[in-house]
């Protein structure tokens, strides 16, 4: 089946059957064993269907970026001027442990590492992309 075929399936899946292949894609980018290339280029797909479908109005204002309310998604967007500038991924769902489990990326460039808490991503999301020209 080609790529496009693919991602025009996931423009119509159920927002549930999305969230599953989330993960099951970032399980394998994450543990480095499967189709890693193709995990990634569906975790993106995934991510391009949520950023250009319905989202809650980003109302949520850390520096100079405002975000979206967190709900229970696995991804979510910072904005600046109405234009995306960060993206926050979550890698799995949390566990007792209180492991990191948010990725961000601000202007296309992922972070290295992850944090523990919606908080700390989009306060790390805010000063890297307030340090942005420094």
């Amino acid at each position: 089946m080609t790529s496009e075929k693919i991602t025009a399936q996931l423009v119509g899946m159920p927002p549930e059957r999305l969230k599953k292949l989330w993960f099951s894609a970032m399980r394998i980018v994450m543990s480095g064993k499967g189709d890693i290339e193709a995990a990634r280029k569906m975790l993106d797909d995934i991510e391009s269907i949520e950023r250009n479908g319905e989202r809650s109005e980003a109302t949520e204002t850390v520096g100079e970026l405002n975000f979206e309310p967190h709900g229970h998604g696995y991804v979510s967007f910072g904005y600046a001027d109405r234009i995306c500038v960060a993206t926050i991924r979550k890698t799995e769902q949390h566990r007792l442990s209180g492991n990191h489990v948010y990725q961000v990326s601000v202007l296309g460039k992922a972070l290295y590492g992850a944090c523990r808490s919606i908080a700390d991503a989009r306060a790390l999301a805010a000063q890297v992309y307030e340090t942005r020209d420094a």
